[in-house]
């Protein structure tokens, strides 16, 4: 071993000096270094293999956490049926979102009442609800297995993000697919984090929208290979044939949106089937649309900036526009309403106006019910309100009180009465504006 050693000696000295530099920059670079051989060995993109291997992962977890969760052995035999386990691992996580919800609501009152009574614990804080339930108003054969939510939320909460670890792992993987941000959404809120949601479906409609660009880059590529001739290429380096260019080259972002949402769009008109065996490329409409209304609806826009809010409503609206559908056409006269609303928030009066006169479209529906023509009536009005408080903020006085006036031809086609705050809210704009037009005697009859 001494005599390889001297034999080999320069060798052994040079890999000595090398690990002497190398070694404190490998330290200090180790986590850069573990991330590149990650990304290396397992590189991001749309593998379905992979993304389902780490939901499968954390199902286990959820699973495997629910058999330990649950107390009432009652359940805990309805548990043993492999079809009933989903809905009582809803009901599980329902119980820590509840607790999340429960502590939030309480944070800022007396500690000594921060915890349930005894009766809220028997009806709210038990696995076997069923059991609880009757208990209420007869005589109760036996009291259920309670617990703090406190406690119950403690027990439960590791087992619920290990599980989510994974699901946020397998969304790397998702691409244009849906059921990892899907996941996410079942446990965020359980383990208190509702942003979980709103980062997972942006990231399902961001991998969505690159993959229909790639699509339209590839097949942009077969076009263009498929019409030039042979010398081409040769022509192309020397100038003298156009370049390779896709669909959306040279566009602007909004256009290369609709371009993309035309695509996904087109993958219902055109008869592309929608499922993932005919174009694993492309999104699902239903998918890509239940991922934006969750944004819109679901989160209620609590974490996202004005601009975020305003693309979200850019993107249904380009979805629903041009349908002849009556509860599409409402749709869309809704979402004009509220990204109109939106807009008079930010200060963007013309544009809050431009969407607000749209909202007041009428629907094309010859069966409307007389429910339904009420409820269009009092959307019509609120929008034509709208209009005229738009008006009002830039300066067209006479304009806003035209869109008043025709407002107040609203007020009688609704069956019933509009909400006082509405209507208060119509006479003291109506009052301002005829104030500004000098016309102070009628604003004084304003009751």
């Amino acid at each position: 071993m001494i005599k390889i050693l001297k034999d080999n000696l320069i060798y052994v000295l040079a890999i000595g000096i090398f690990w002497l530099i190398a070694f404190p920059v490998v330290v200090y670079k180790r986590h850069a270094i573990l991330n590149w051989y990650a990304i290396k060995m397992s590189p991001s993109g749309h593998s379905p293999k992979t993304m389902r291997k780490f939901l499968d992962k954390g199902d286990n977890i959820l699973y495997k956490n629910l058999e330990d969760a649950i107390k009432s052995p009652r359940i805990k035999e309805q548990l043993e049926i492999e079809k009933n386990r989903p809905l009582i691992l809803i009901s599980h996580l329902e119980n820590m979102e509840a607790a999340c919800d429960y502590y939030k609501s309480i944070s800022k009152k007396n500690e000594v009442l921060q915890h349930p009574t005894w009766l809220e614990r028997n009806i709210h804080w038990t696995s076997d609800k069923e059991l609880s339930a009757d208990g209420i108003g007869k005589t109760r054969k036996q009291l259920p297995d309670i617990t703090n939510p406190d406690e119950y939320w403690k027990k439960n909460a590791e087992s619920v993000l290990d599980a989510l670890d994974y699901y946020k792992r397998g969304l790397n993987y998702s691409g244009p697919e849906i059921q990892a941000a899907d996941k996410i959404r079942s446990v965020a809120k359980a383990v208190c984090r509702p942003e979980e949601i709103i980062l997972a479906y942006t990231t399902y409609i961001n991998f969505s929208d690159a993959y229909v660009e790639q699509v339209l880059e590839e097949e942009a590529k077969e076009l263009v290979q498929k019409k030039q001739s042979f010398f081409t290429p040769i022509l192309r380096l020397f100038g003298l044939a156009e370049s390779e260019r896709n669909e959306v080259y040279g566009l602007n972002p909004l256009m290369q949106k609709y371009i993309i949402w035309g695509r996904i769009k087109a993958n219902i008109k055109e008869g592309i089937k929608g499922n993932r065996t005919a174009d694993p490329n492309l999104p699902l409409l239903a998918d890509y649309l239940r991922g934006v209304n969750i944004l819109l609806l679901d989160t209620n826009l609590r974490n996202s900036s004005p601009h975020e809010a305003d693309a979200l409503y850019e993107t249904i609206l380009s979805f629903l526009q041009g349908t002849m559908d009556p509860g599409q056409q409402r749709n869309e006269r809704f979402f004009r309403f509220k990204r109109g609303i939106l807009l008079f928030n930010m200060g963007e009066f013309e544009k809050a106006k431009v969407e607000f006169i749209a909202a007041r479209q009428p629907i094309d529906s010859m069966n409307e019910s007389k429910t339904s023509e009420n409820l269009s009536n009092s959307h019509i009005f609120q929008s034509e309100l709208m209009i005229a408080k738009c008006s009002f903020k830039t300066g067209n006085f006479k304009e806003a009180l035209l869109a008043l006036k025709s407002a107040e031809i609203r007020i009688a086609n609704v069956e019933g009465k509009l909400e006082i705050g509405l209507l208060n809210d119509y006479k003291n704009t109506l009052r301002e504006t005829l104030k500004k037009l000098d016309r102070f005697k009628e604003a004084d009859e304003i009751e």
